[in-house]
């Protein structure tokens, strides 16, 4: 009887003690991102998930994810195709279930790999499109060379092919645009030497494949600049100017080749001092007058 009893005592034990880790809280600290697609991978810290892939499941509102690595802490988890908006579910080893109370997004649309850029790789390029046809230009290769080269791509062939190099200097942080039929590009700076900030304008034409050098931009040179066309008129402007800030703003004429000062930009039109001046804000750049 005594035996009986205690070995009844062990067993009991036993399963207390298997319960008690069986039953570990699942707790999670953090998803991150909290929106994605499909094929995307998030991570998922916290405790609880056990350190076996293969024993632990995550569902994306119902739809079961693949993970692609687990430890007790942290996993990584694929967004499975088909996964809609909603909670995310975790089931542990010990048959646990986490549900997340706050909604993961999953963003639509997808990516697709094309043709490699064939030319050096670099950073700070400048970028027109013309025709449906994209065009790459100058920036600054990974052992600093500043590269005046340029590529075209064309999406329909998934192709890419080389161009006419620009004619001047290389550079980087340039600005490019597209007015009309054209390519444009202006400024950038030069760190060959010294410092020098690039009053320079220079038109592609890509029937010919020619650059063609017009009247240099009249107002301090400068990097980062933006800018945009309206019909056959372009607007250029703000951006740094090594010393600052640039708040001038300049209208340019292809066809007669000039440029006229503007409005400066005001700085109160994209200072956001609330979340009420968003859309005030939005309204001060939509009302910009182009006359």
């Amino acid at each position: 009887m005594t035996r009986q009893l205690l070995f009844c005592c062990v067993v009991f034990s036993t399963i207390l003690s298997c319960k008690k880790v069986s039953e570990s809280t699942i707790a999670v600290t953090s998803i991150y991102p909290n929106s994605d697609g499909p094929g995307a991978t998030i991570e998922i810290s916290g405790k609880g998930f056990g350190n076996k892939a293969g024993n632990v499941t995550v569902s994306f509102n119902g739809v079961r994810a693949t993970i692609d690595s687990c430890s007790d802490s942290v996993m990584l988890v694929v967004i499975p195709a088909g996964a809609t908006t909603g909670s995310i579910t975790i089931t542990s080893p010990g048959h646990l279930t986490y549900q997340s109370t706050s909604t993961f997004t999953i963003l639509t649309g997808s990516w697709i790999k094309k043709a490699d850029f064939p030319g050096l790789p670099r950073i700070n390029a400048a970028s027109f499109a013309v025709n449906n046809i994209g065009y790459i230009v100058a920036g600054i290769s990974e052992n600093g060379t500043e590269l005046a080269d340029m590529y075209a791509y064309d999406p329909v062939a998934h192709s890419w092919s080389e161009k006419a190099s620009l004619p001047g200097p290389g550079r980087q942080d340039a600005f490019g645009m597209t007015i009309g039929n054209k390519g444009y590009l202006i400024g950038g700076w030069d760190t060959i030497g010294s410092l020098n900030f690039l009053p320079d304008v220079w038109e592609y034409d890509p029937v010919a494949d020619s650059w063609t050098r017009m009247n240099d931009f009249p107002g301090t040179p400068r990097i980062d600049a933006g800018g945009f066309s309206v019909g056959n008129i372009g607007y250029y402007g703000l951006g740094y100017l090594g010393t600052g800030d640039a708040m001038d703003w300049w209208q340019y004429d292809p066809t007669a080749d000039t440029w006229t000062r503007k409005a400066d930009f005001s700085y109160d039109t994209y200072i956001l001092k609330s979340p009420l001046s968003c859309q005030s804000n939005a309204l001060s750049a939509a009302q910009f007058s182009f006359a």
